[in-house]
């Protein structure tokens, strides 16, 4: 599986050009909605076409920024693993 390009963090967003803050706000926007799909119907179950249903936009803009199932999938599960890794660190860090 390929890896999965980062999305910056939303303190990093407003740094950004209007074009980029545009496209990383889709990309989450996508990601969110896929979390939900994926969670409720798993990866088999999941469609692309009602993700986009869902978000009210065209299925190739879904298509241009996760060109495959498998890579919305891993974007969904980087995120997951990033916000786990987040918790786990502050729960070590508590006295």
């Amino acid at each position: 599986m390929q890896s999965v390009e980062k999305i910056p963090q939303l303190g990093g967003i407003k740094d950004a050009s209007p074009r980029t803050r545009k496209a990383d706000l889709t990309r989450r926007r996508i990601i969110d909605a896929a979390e939900q799909q994926f969670a409720e119907s798993g990866f088999y179950g999941a469609s692309l076409r009602e993700i986009t249903r869902s978000l009210g936009m065209p299925n190739a803009t879904l298509l241009y920024h996760f060109p495959t199932k498998e890579r919305l999938y891993a974007a969904v599960l980087d995120r997951i693993a990033q916000t786990l890794g987040g918790s786990l660190e502050r729960v070590m860090a508590a006295p």
